[in-house]
């Protein structure tokens, strides 16, 4: 037990200070006999199109979890504009490319790929208060109460063991 106050706040504040993202679950079409190549390419296109995305370690049978902070920018196609020009540009412009951030942004990006990445179902969710935790605890490095009790063998003295 950390025996001090790791964080105080509301709700909302150490939402945004311990954990503030967007966790992305996606489910392939082919789950759950998906391919690792396939795998592959799902997760190299996270990366290439969120460049400060944390892709979760344990992805099994066709899903892929990962993470990405709030505050990312995606660049997403302007759906009133007819031009291929790749350049970021203003949001006012006349071309074909626009910065958003936020979640309405991470769901355009993940609808406009979502029949060339082979995915059926996504979901997207906030970090939970119970992540918050979690991340709180394991940057203080704070142990379980008793931690130390519970993995020490505790040895009976020989006269107790005599008796028996």
């Amino acid at each position: 037990m950390a025996q001090r106050m790791l964080a105080l706040g509301t709700s909302n504040y150490l939402r945004k200070r311990h954990g503030d993202g967007y966790h992305v679950h996606m489910l392939m079409k082919t789950a759950p006999h998906t391919p690792a190549a396939e795998v592959d390419r799902v997760k190299a296109w996270i990366v290439n199109n969120f460049a400060q995305a944390v892709i979760n370690a344990n992805n099994f049978h066709g899903q892929i979890r990962f993470s990405v902070p709030a505050s990312s920018r995606f660049t997403v196609p302007d759906s009133n504009s007819s031009s291929t020009d790749d350049d970021e540009i203003s949001r006012y412009g006349e071309d074909s490319k626009i910065r958003k951030t936020g979640i309405s942004a991470l769901f355009t990006k993940l609808e406009s790929n979502k029949h060339d990445l082979g995915f059926e179902y996504y979901s997207v969710s906030q970090t939970t208060l119970d992540q918050v935790f979690l991340s709180i605890v394991g940057k203080h490095n704070v142990e379980e109460e008793n931690y130390e009790k519970q993995n020490v063998v505790q040895k009976r003295p020989l006269w107790k063991r005599m008796v028996r």
